[in-house]
């Protein structure tokens, strides 16, 4: 029996068999272990010629061919995977023969076994991993010493490594059950969408189709586009884009549509999926916190409301990082003679896209909010009176550009403040609004500050 075991691992095109449990239990079996740690300890030379091409052989095993298509299945790094995995393994072993130590239970090997099953490691793939790292542990050896006897290390290699195909089959079928039960709990908890670079549906999860009230053929080969709702600022969508195609994650809130003409609000992270240095796609997670923004959000512009805006505003206040504070309240100018002539609807059209031009004139750190039927407010944190007083301008400019009614334009007045010391917050609102009515007084569509 031990010819027969000796000539299996002579013979490397025979290493295969050693994936049956049967052949893996002969090889337990008959293997002499102590006695080839004890041959292995005095033969200092084999020791020293291990330890001084660990390196070598690191660099060696990584760039093997098949271990290569291993990490490229896996989507590992290669830098990753030659520190965490390879040398360990090297080591680990360099350590049982220069110390005569043996044990069934390798740490080394379970601790890897245990963190890439996570990410799909296969019984196939650890079959092709040990298999290259024998070969070219032996092709390495050789070429240091050609005259190096290196018969019953790699036996011990051998049986350290492929040991774990029945060590740890317990330990792979729990991961594996794990890992079952954690795929049903994505697939029926997590709103998940995956996507090719173009924006292609290629993913859902079974909470997601039920949360959108699509069929999973209806979402693949679609784009997300399905589900937009018209009142989203176009700009946000352009800075999602900017945001991915640079590589960078993406996260924020966003307003759609289900199939049945309902809408939610999600609050969506999305990450770009790196391959090889390239993106190839793009993974998205979303919490649904439609009842939170109806609480908080006008329903109209989907802006802030009221309530909204002072919590932030208390905030922002108490905030001891900012010691500049402005806040602005607009107010469409002569706007009820809109809603007179034309109706509510067109007025509700105008309210709508003034609140986009807002947003596109002003920083993600300002806060705006719709404080009344025509009147919107806006905090602008950390810039100087004069600072403010320019973004407000190029609101005023931005909307009397724009075409809102059959060749009519729309003016806007607003008033400007710059909190004081100290200054109590009904104060301020009071005398910013003051500011207001003063714009108002002196001619409309005009900034005015004290």
């Amino acid at each position: 029996m031990k010819l027969q075991c000796a000539n299996l691992l002579k013979n490397e095109n025979k290493m295969q068999k050693f994936t049956s449990e049967k052949d893996l239990e002969l090889l337990q079996e008959h293997l002499e272990i102590e006695y080839i740690l004890n041959t292995l300890h005095d033969n200092q030379s084999l020791i020293d010629t291990f330890a001084n091409n660990i390196d070598k052989m690191v660099e060696y095993i990584v760039e093997n061919k098949t271990i290569g298509f291993v990490l490229v299945k896996l989507q590992l790094s290669k830098d990753m995977f030659k520190t965490d995995v390879i040398k360990k393994v090297l080591e680990h072993n360099l350590s049982l023969i220069s110390t005569r130590e043996h044990s069934l239970d390798c740490p080394v090997i379970k601790e890897i076994i245990t963190t890439y099953l996570d990410i799909g490691l296969m019984q196939q793939d650890i079959f092709l991993i040990c298999n290259a790292v024998v070969k070219s542990v032996a092709f390495q050896l050789r070429k240091a010493d050609e005259n190096l006897d290196i018969e019953n290390l790699l036996k011990l290699f051998t049986y350290n490594i492929y040991s774990i195909f029945t060590i740890y089959s317990d330990t792979i079928q729990t991961q594996k059950s794990l890992i079952g039960e954690k795929n049903l709990i994505i697939e029926d908890n997590v709103l998940f969408s995956r996507t090719d670079l173009n924006g292609t549906i290629v993913e859902v999860t079974d909470a997601y189709c039920e949360y959108v009230g699509y069929s999973r053929d209806e979402l693949i080969g679609k784009k997300h586009n399905i589900l937009k709702d018209a009142t989203t600022n176009p700009s946000v969508y352009k800075q999602l884009w900017s945001t991915l195609t640079a590589g960078n994650e993406w996260h924020g809130e966003l307003k759609n549509i289900r199939k049945d003409g309902s809408k939610f609000i999600a609050k969506v992270r999305i990450l770009p999926i790196i391959q090889d240095e390239k993106i190839v796609g793009y993974a998205a997670y979303r919490d649904d916190i439609t009842s939170l923004k109806l609480a908080l959000t006008d329903p109209l512009t989907s802006l802030l409301n009221r309530r909204a805006f002072e919590l932030d505003f208390d905030k922002l206040s108490k905030t001891k990082k900012i010691n500049k504070l402005n806040m602005a309240i607009l107010d469409l100018d002569d706007f009820k003679l809109v809603n007179d002539h034309y109706g509510h609807a067109v007025g509700d059209d105008v309210l709508i896209r003034f609140s986009h031009i807002i947003c596109e004139c002003t920083r993600s750190t300002d806060v705006c909010a719709r404080w009344g039927e025509e009147e919107f407010v806006l905090l602008i944190p950390r810039l100087s009176m004069e600072e403010a007083r320019d973004v407000l301008e190029r609101i005023l400019k931005t909307v009397a550009k724009e075409v809102f009614i059959e060749n009519k334009t729309i003016t806007v007045s607003a008033g400007l403040g710059h909190m004081k010391q100290n200054e109590d917050k009904r104060d301020f609102f009071n005398r910013v609004d003051r500011n207001l009515y003063r714009a108002k007084r002196e001619g409309k569509n005009q900034v005015y500050a004290d």
